[in-house]
């Protein structure tokens, strides 16, 4: 006969006392055991299950939010590419952000990060400059503080302050071969974010992104002493981490296309102060690169927007 039963599995660490003989039970009937002992065995398993199980299923709300917060704003950034490349000014959609899952809340903001993106040494346009904003969520919990963002056209998440790109920004160089006297394309896409945008909850918090405008700058450049510069300087170790990889990774896709020999593409650190991308055209005589910059506006908020 029963006499009371809690399920004992060494899976879930739960405890289970009965008073029959199955495998894995704990017995209040038979010798040595009394009552005080059965409750001093229940205290003890509940005790191990809450530090075994609870910091488990704590950890694996905490990887399932993430995801779900990483997945929202790849959706954000193809909603954003579709609005840029059909220039729908005017356009809008609104995303809700996921809620918490876990122990810390989500805090959505968006930032003027003090970074700036620059290109340098071209004789056809002057040297620009553009700041470089996010978009993001920071979640704490038991691994410590993840930034999932949208910044400079990609998609990053960042653990600890150790950021790598889910989608990289949009920055392509390759071997011009359409044109006679090109030597190299660079295509870049600034994105400009404006607006404000700041809200910590548990609760599901909405993003309304508005596609304002696009300009687009097509110019054929002269190599000055045969060098193109692109650079990224000031913001977080962190964000000068992240572009140095963008730039790196551009120079191996570089790198793997047909007539790379005749430039060379060289991504650098420079010890972590900034990070650069650099063009060095090898043949001499009358090289030029063509560069395309397109820069698209958009409007970020999470507060309600009204018809008009």
């Amino acid at each position: 006969m029963e006499i009371l039963s809690f399920p004992l599995t060494r899976a879930s660490g739960t405890l289970s006392i009965t008073a029959d003989t199955r495998e894995d039970t704990v017995y209040i009937e038979g010798e040595g055991v009394t009552c005080r002992q059965a409750l001093v065995l229940i205290g003890l398993g509940i005790g191990i299950w809450a530090l075994i199980a609870i910091p488990g299923e704590i950890k694996e709300a905490e990887s399932t939010h993430v995801i779900e917060l990483s997945n929202a704003f790849m959706d954000l950034k193809l909603s954003a590419d579709k609005m840029r490349v059909n220039d729908l000014s005017g356009a809008r959609f609104s995303m809700l952000m996921p809620g918490s899952s876990g122990m810390s809340g989500t805090t959505i903001e968006f930032e003027e990060t003090g970074g700036k993106l620059s290109i340098v040494g071209t004789e056809g346009i002057p040297p620009k400059t553009w700041s470089v904003e996010r978009l993001s969520a920071r979640v704490g919990g038991t691994r410590g503080t993840t930034v999932i963002g949208y910044e400079g056209g990609g998609v990053f998440r960042s653990d600890n302050g150790h950021g790598v790109w889910l989608t990289p920004g949009l920055l392509e160089v390759y071997p011009d071969t359409t044109e006679t006297n090109a030597t190299v394309r660079v295509d870049m896409v600034i994105v400009n974010l404006s607006g404000a945008a700041m809200a910590s909850s548990n609760l599901a918090a909405p993003v309304d992104f508005q596609y304002v405008e696009r300009t687009d700058d097509f110019t054929w450049s002269k190599a000055t002493n045969n060098t193109l510069e692109i650079s990224f300087t000031g913001g977080s170790k962190e964000q000068r981490d992240l572009w140095y990889a963008l730039f790196r990774e551009s120079a191996l896709r570089y790198d793997e296309k047909p007539d790379s020999q005749k430039i060379e593409v060289k991504a650098s650190n420079n010890n972590g102060e900034y990070a650069t991308l650099t063009i060095n055209v090898k043949t001499g005589g009358d090289e030029w690169v063509k560069v395309y910059v397109r820069e698209a506006t958009y409007d970020v908020s999470l507060m309600k927007r009204y018809e008009s």
